[in-house]
Order: C-alpha cells, then sequence, then structure tokens
C-alpha cells in the first residue's frame, strides 16, 4: 500500500512539474512576444549597423575590421600566388 501511495505522489510530483514548466513557458513567450511587438525595424537596422561599426560589449575586433582582414589575407594570398606563377613562368622560358 505505501508503494502505490509513493507511486501516485511521484505521479503528481511529475504532474505538477509539467504543468509548472507549461505555464512558465506561457509567460516567458507572452513577455517576448511583447518586447518583439515593441522592437520596431528601425531599431533592428540600426543595431545590425552599430555592430558592424563598432562591438561595444566586448574587446574583440569589429565585424567590420574581421571583414576587412579577411580581405587583406585573400588579397595578399591571390598576389603570392601570381608572384610565385610568375617566377615559375620565368624559369620556364630561362631553361
Amino acid at each position: 500500500m505505501a508503494d502505490k501511495s509513493k507511486e501516485i505522489v511521484s505521479q503528481l510530483d511529475q504532474q505538477v512539474l509539467f504543468d509548472l514548466a507549461t505555464i512558465h513557458a506561457y509567460v516567458v513567450s507572452r513577455e517576448t512576444t511583447k518586447s518583439l511587438q515593441s522592437y520596431t525595424f528601425e531599431q533592428y537596422l540600426q543595431q545590425a549597423k552599430d555592430q558592424i561599426k563598432t562591438d561595444k560589449e566586448t574587446d574583440r575586433p569589429t565585424k567590420l575590421d574581421r571583414l576587412q582582414r579577411i580581405s587583406d589575407l585573400l588579397n595578399s594570398t591571390i598576389d603570392k600566388v601570381k608572384q610565385f606563377n610568375k617566377k615559375q613562368k620565368d624559369n620556364v622560358e630561362t631553361t
């Protein structure tokens, strides 16, 4: 009998936890919806621009700086390949 009552209490505990999780999810989703409704497209665009220009939250380079570094690296690599190709071509012509 005691095992059956423990099982019933366990089932009730699980149901209560499930119900609390459902209520919490509903409240959080309502709050999220409210905050999204007050967030305008213009605010989103401004935030995206700010993230590109400056990364205020961390000391990391900005997105624009990172893109510039990648662009510079790509251009220098292309130049190195061109120079190597030219040297190889010159070596073939001289031999």
